[in-house]
């Protein structure tokens, strides 16, 4: 089964020794994990004295780092003394000009202000800081605070500005962000602040404490129970804060230790395996049978994949980078226990597949090229039957997975707003799972066909067609077993992939299959893994998977519109009242509300902070919060929607509802929306409040307005529980039910996009939400649509009249486009009494050919850039090849073929990506353009609009011109409720405030600044400009902010308008999303049919060339009998003619060489043997003239000369006899008699004939008596007797002197050879006898004829059978002959073809 070398046997070895020593490390580590855990344990209080004393400092460390930074910063500012002069001198322009030449100043806020402590000039948020805190700087002072306004923290320097002379001018204020205090930070900002530095270098959760009393004891670490303070102090040495630092747990941090001993063990593990990995690749690579291959690789990558998933590697690696790819917050399932518990995991089981498909693959094609022959009929069935399963069940379970990725992942598959989704990480990875999945399907699918093809290859002879294209039979079997599936019923056999989609998989397989089986056929040592096949691949690839994803996503929209739908018809009273309990419960226990609404820094943004932090962030309703005090009087409120949910109407209601349950009415009673002018004063608020106390919060319906309300006191935390407590404000929430209440309006987007993915983010489009009572349209979130629906309705109840389920899905027409809507008939409940049956409506876009372009096209550029990956990685392989010289060293073939496809790519490629990129900076630049021309557009409009409300307003209220200039009180309702409705933001502002705007969400939130821009002023205000734009950032989310200036009838500047695309950035996204998208992707779509037409005409021209190459292996193999065919006329064709006609030159030259190297060896044997001849015959005619001499002299010993005369004669003719035997063997005709021989048993035939002494040792290899060598038995041992007697009189010589003579045989195997060593210790040779050894009558003996090694060498020849010799005079002869261990059916071939008479 396995056939091992000394050099493997050496390799296993040292693996063995490399496992060992691993292994052993193993131990040592957990040993050493041992002895810590013992030693923490037992000095658990010196080390946690240790340790925390180290903590405290690198947590001082981390803020005094964001202090010094701030402080060199702003003394960076001071040293400008262009800056300085200009401050100084109170040269606007040129402080503003001297303040934005200095760069990296985008994290700081910078404000300057005057002698008279008025701002002058600032770039950045405002800053908020104190008049104190300013004249403590104007006084001469240098130092440091922390300022905590709205959802910000910031470390703040204040600096005093001096002239030249030293005078104190004014101050500088520079402050950064120290961390955000809010639940938005997950949403806009990216986790970024001082809290999460600490949390992720020492997991500890620290609280900060700012602006201590002044009697605040200056020691600086102390500890108050599981809580250590450390005392933060200011660049000046005042105490400025305190830092809470949970104290050191000893299993946290035991279990923390310990998990690093076990992330090294895990690696260690890894390593180990991948050593045993190895072990088992070499292993598997010795085996005689494919299936063992395949089957041992197969199950010792599963078994690793179990490996890493038991030791949790590489995702504890992953997860101490801070990623959380390895955690199942974006995705979990169950499939293959545990295999896809996490977008990680599913990443490397998805790897690890592909490795096996591949190496599978690979051998199958090897097993191919092999020719072996199945043994009957029904083999080739079974294995045909067995590979169809195989195929249909690996689609199904691609489809499984698939579906599962889409199902249980949290991805938004359909995000227009992000080409290669940069903004969404897990989608990439998500992507490339997708990908490498479709890689090992197509391999699975491939080799499943080209095994199929080699077993049924023998039983198709009588269709040429089919014969070279015999993987069609298999995707002929698959393909009918797939419609016969789509016939039964779901229950009964249930497929994840549509039958289409199948079809198309299939289709594309079989192509890619013919492909290879060509190329198999042309190419002798065919290589799979190259350029052109991973181009063919992702490319087959490119044209299902999105086709696969779109279906799979486009097929769950039905279910997301009937759950979305039901969700909004279903009474949601229970919904709300948890909501609002939920957040009731949440305030009373936040004690930061009690500290916040006393701090004018805070106050202001506190409704916005309660609100992020509530149960309403995460939902999909419109909901409102106010922060009132104890006189009723609004200090914060924030309200997602006022267009629909009224403030003035929530906080009417509230305090009316609450007053007339303290008077003993009904709490439930309808009152007025509007608020009486008279009642705030007359209403006994302390009564209210109170009885509100008391019951801890009360929920108030109003279902006439759709919404809910609750009133929290907020008291002193330390007295709640007492007689003494007391109330110091009070919190409002009011949340709507109604289906228009949902978050589907574009002004409203930015908040609900970054709160959660909800399910209406797996819609393929915006969904339209409507709400009908009867007849009429009561709700809507596009009136427009909505009302196209009315017609529907009858229909709608029609069709459900005798239903028990009243919804249905519907296709609807709305100029012209069609819309998928599931409508659900409702009858709401209220205090048991059915009110009038409603029907709710949520319908999307059916834009099928567009959203199939866009996804196709967004896929395709993934592809591409993932193409391009890893063709930078091979170029930098190649690269670092060449420079290091290891050419020798290829994991991917570069042929002929793929040189020229990658020359045609390249040439017909790189014109089009340049101009692809160029058209993508034009798109952007004319995007920007438009964008910025409607941002001006909409500016004039609002400057019409905003002049007139100002001149009107002036006019009614006989406002001077001092007070329309300076006061901006009364702008508060400049833009009507119209503008809010509108999908746009308009902002005005006086001087540098906010006096008025669309949108206060925005700036209630604290996410907008309510001050001017710096650089706006200064463009418009300075600089006089007529326009302004720049970007602007919340957290990481960037959009645009056009700004106008207004000028009243006397040129004054009056006022400045802006707009922003904060609302509509999504939107423009997209839509430069979609236009790169449709632009790139016909130009990549042409660089994907380029890869065709480049991959065909490479085809077409490398075909000719690599036949003859094919053919020109063959001619130098001897085969002149070659042909090669063109069809071609051009130069290749003139090419493979001029082979053909010197095939036939060779041919005609050859014959005639042979006829004339016969005639001249015919020339040289009769001129050696005249030669020969006449040296016996001369002593013959010498004895003979003697002999007649005696005879006639009648000589006395004449018996005695005859005696002699005859030996003497007798011995001159056995010496010719000699001579004529030899020539005749050596120049005879071989008539050979091929067959498969045993060299073990031809090797004991020739020792035992040869070994008369006893001297010649035998060794042979017992499992090569099954392996066989190809050729003629006599003349085999005829060599080696010649060999192996010239080793016996070698040694002879040895022995005549005295020493012990031994010749070592041994049989071996050696890289696919049989290897006879003959080793003798004789005499030896010199090296000069060595290079003459197979020359024609070379001899060293003197009864030689020399051509004994000339027949052998002659005989090893024809056998394709290696001779080597080494000797020297002092350490005998070796003679090494590897004779090609044969193949039984090649063999069978062979013979086959000899018995025609091609061989003789």
């Amino acid at each position: 089964m396995f056939h091992f070398e000394k050099k493997d046997i050496f390799r296993f070895k040292v693996l063995g020794m490399l496992s060992l020593i691993l292994f052993f490390v193993i131990l040592f580590i957990f040993g050493v994990r041992y002895y810590f855990s013992q030693s923490i344990v037992n000095n658990w209080e010196s080390i946690s004295t240790e340790k925390k004393k180290e903590i405290h400092a690198e947590c001082l460390n981390i803020f005094y780092n964001y202090q010094n930074q701030t402080s060199q910063f702003s003394y960076q500012l001071l040293m400008n003394k262009k800056l300085i002069s200009a401050v100084t001198s109170y040269n606007t322009r040129k402080s503003f000009d001297a303040l934005y030449e200095i760069e990296n100043q985008g994290e700081y806020s910078v404000e300057f202000y005057n002698s008279r402590l008025e701002l002058y000039i600032y770039s950045g948020r405002q800053i908020y800081p104190d008049i104190l805190e300013l004249k403590k700087a104007l006084s001469g002072e240098r130092y440091s605070i922390v300022k905590e306004t709205g959802i910000y923290t910031n470390i703040v320097v204040l600096d005093p500005v001096k002239n030249e002379n030293g005078t104190v001018e004014g101050v500088l204020v520079v402050s950064r962000i120290l961390d955000v205090n809010s639940g938005v930070q997950s949403a806009f900002f990216n986790r970024s602040g001082i809290k999460k530095e600490i949390y992720d270098r020492f997991h500890l959760d620290v609280q900060f404490e700012f602006n201590p009393p002044a009697n605040t004891s200056a020691v600086l670490d102390s500890s108050s129970g599981e809580l250590s303070l450390l005392q933060l102090k200011g660049i000046n040495g005042a105490i400025i804060g305190k830092m809470f630092i949970p104290a050191l747990d000893q299993s946290s941090y035991l279990l923390s230790v310990i998990q690093k001993f076990d992330n090294i063990i895990g690696f260690i593990v890894f390593v180990l395996n991948s050593v045993l990995l190895y072990w088992l690749l070499l292993a598997a690579g010795k085996a005689d049978s494919y299936f063992v291959k395949i089957s041992l690789v197969a199950v010792g990558l599963i078994l690793s994949r179990y490996l890493w998933l038991y030791m949790n590697f590489p995702g504890e690696f992953f997860i101490l980078f801070g990623s959380d790819i390895f955690s199942p917050v974006h995705y979990a399932s169950g499939i293959g226990f545990g295999m896809a518990k996490s977008l990680g995991e599913l990443s490397v089981t998805a790897v690890i597949f592909t490795l096996i498909s591949v190496f599978i693959l690979v051998n199958v094609l090897k097993l191919y090229k092999s020719e072996s022959k199945p043994q009957n009929a029904y083999t080739a069935a079974a294995i045909t039957l067995a590979s169809v399963i195989v195929s249909i069940v690996v689609m199904n379970y691609y489809g499984t997975i698939v579906q599962s990725l889409i199902f249980d992942s949290s991805v938004k598959f359909i995000d227009k707003s992000d080409l290669f989704s940069l903004n969404q990480p897990e989608m990439i990875v998500v992507s490339i799972i997708i990908l490498f999945l479709s890689v090992s399907l197509v391999m699975i699918l491939l080799a499943c066909s080209i095994i199929t093809a080699r077993h049924l290859n023998p039983f198709i002879g009588f269709n040429k067609f089919i014969r070279k294209n015999s993987v069609l039979l298999f995707f002929g079997a698959l393909l009918l077993v797939n419609l016969l599936i789509s016939l039964f019923p779901d229950q009964f056999i249930e497929s994840s992939l549509k039958l289409n989609l199948r079809l198309v998989i299939i289709a594309l397989a079989a192509i890619f299959s013919i492909y290879i089986q060509r190329q198999l056929a042309l190419t002798r040592d065919y290589r799979f893994i190259n350029m052109i096949n991973l181009s063919l691949i992702l490319l087959v690839c490119a044209v299902f998977i999105p086709a696969v994803l779109l279906n799979k996503i486009t097929s769950l929209e039905n279910k997301y519109l009937e759950k979305s739908a039901k969700d909004i018809s279903q009474q949601s009273s229970d919904k709300i009242a948890f909501l609002i309990s939920a957040t009731v419960d949440d305030i009373g226990e936040d004690t930061s509300i009690e500290a916040d609404i006393n701090d004018k820094n805070k106050s202001g943004k506190l409704a916005f902070n309660i609100w992020s932090k509530s149960k309403f962030f995460d939902e999909d309703l419109n909901s409102a919060v106010f922060v009132l005090d104890t006189g009723k009087k609004v200090i914060s409120d924030f309200n997602i929607n006022p267009a629909e949910l009224l403030s003035d109407s929530i906080l009417s209601f509230t305090l009316n509802s609450a007053k007339n349950k303290t008077s003993g009415k009904n709490q439930t009673a309808v009152l007025e929306t509007e608020p009486d002018d008279e009642e705030p004063e007359t209403m006994d608020v302390n009564a209210v409040m109170n009885t509100m106390l008391a019951d801890e919060g009360e929920i108030f319906q109003n279902p006439d307005m759709k919404f809910y309300t609750a009133l929290i006191p907020i008291g002193k935390s330390d007295l709640k529980n007492s007689r003494f407590n007391k109330t110091i404000g009070y919190v409002v929430i009011g949340a709507g039910y109604d289906a228009k209440n949902f978050l589907t309006q574009t002004n409203l987007g930015i908040f609900r996009s970054f709160a959660r993915d909800n399910i209406l983010n797996k819609l393929t489009s915006t969904p339209v939400i409507s709400e009908f009572s009867e007849s009429d349209l009561v709700g809507s979130s596009n009136k427009d649509i909505s009302k196209s629906l009315l017609k529907s309705l009858d229909a709608f109840r029609e069709s459900v009249k005798d239903k028990v389920d009243k919804s249905a899905l519907r296709y609807d027409e709305f100029e012209n486009q069609i819309y998928k809507s599931f409508y659900v008939l409702s009858e709401n409940r209220s205090a048991g009494n059915i009110s009038s049956p409603k029907i709710y409506v949520v319908s999307v876009k059916v834009n099928d050919f567009s959203l199939s372009t866009f996804f196709f096209f967004r896929y395709l550029l993934f592809l591409v850039l993932i193409y391009l990956v890893f063709l930078s990685l091979y170029i930098i392989y190649k690269g670092f090849s060449y420079l290091l010289d290891t050419e020798s060293v290829r994991f991917i073939n570069f042929g002929f073929r793929e040189k020229l496809f990658a020359s045609f790519l390249l040439a017909s490629v790189i014109p089009i990506v340049i101009l692809a990129i160029y058209t993508r900076a034009f798109v952007n630049d004319k995007n920007e353009y438009f964008y910025k021309n409607q941002l001006i557009s909409d500016l004039r409009i609002v400057d019409q609009y905003v002049r007139s409300r100002i001149l009107l307003d002036a006019a009614k209220h006989e406002i001077d011109k001092k007070h329309s200039r300076e006061g901006h009180t009364g702008f508060t309702n400049l833009f009507d409720r119209g503008f809010s409705e509108t999908d746009k933001n308009f902002n005005f502002y006086v001087k540098n405030k906010l006096a008025a705007t669309t949108s206060e969400q925005l700036y209630k939130s604290d996410l907008l600044d309510s001050r001017l821009s710096g650089n706006a002023l200064y463009n418009l205000a300075i600089l006089k400009k007529d326009y302004f734009s720049e970007n602007q950032q919340i957290g990481d989310f960037t959009f645009i902010v056009g700004y106008k200036p207004i000028y009243d009838n006397f040129n004054n500047l009056t006022g400045i308008i802006s707009t922003q695309t904060v609302f509509k950035q999504s939107e423009i996204n997209q839509e430069l999303t979609e236009s790169l998208v449709y632009i790139l992707g016909p130009y990549f779509a042409a660089v994907i049919l380029l890869i065709f037409i480049v991959n065909f005409l490479s085809y077409r021209i490398s075909n000719p060339i690599l036949r003859l190459q094919k053919a020109t292996e063959q001619l130098s193999l001897g085969n002149i009998d070659v042909q090669v065919r063109s069809s071609s006329k051009d130069e290749i064709g003139e090419l493979v003619n001029s082979f053909n006609r010197m095939i036939r030159e060779l041919k005609r030259s050859r014959a005639e060489l042979q006829k004339a190297e016969r005639e001249g060896a015919w020339r040289d044997i009769a001129r050696q043997v005249a030669h020969e001849i006449k040296n016996p015959l001369t002593p013959m005619k010498l004895a003979m003239q003697h002999l007649f001499y005696a005879y006639t002299h009648g000589s006395n010993d004449f018996k005695s000369i005859i005696q002699t005369t005859n030996k003497l004669i007798i011995d001159q003719i056995e010496t010719l006899n000699r001579i004529a035997t030899e020539f005749s063997n050596f120049a005879k005709l071989p008539s050979r008699n091929y067959e498969l021989l045993n060299m073990n048993e031809i090797l004991d035939d020739v020792v035992r004939l040869m070994d008369s002494k006893g001297n010649i040792k035998l060794k042979l290899d017992p499992s090569l008596d099954k392996e066989f060598v190809l050729g003629d038995k006599d003349e085999v041992k005829r060599a080696l007797i010649n060999i192996i007697k010239n080793a016996v009189q070698a040694i002879d010589e040895v022995e005549s002197a005295g020493s012990k003579g031994a010749v070592n045989i041994e049989g071996v195997r050696m890289n696919g050879y049989y290897s006879v060593k003959i080793k003798d210790n004789g005499v030896g040779m010199d090296d000069d006898t060595q290079q003459k050894l197979f020359e024609p009558y070379f001899s060293t003996k003197s009864s030689g004829m020399g051509l004994g090694l000339v027949i052998t060498k002659k005989i090893l020849d024809d056998m394709k059978a290696v001779i080597n010799v080494q000797s020297s005079r002092s350490a005998g002869t070796e003679v090494v002959i590897n004779f090609k261990i044969s193949d039984k059916t090649a063999a069978v071939k062979f013979l086959v073809h000899d018995t025609k008479g091609r061989y003789r």
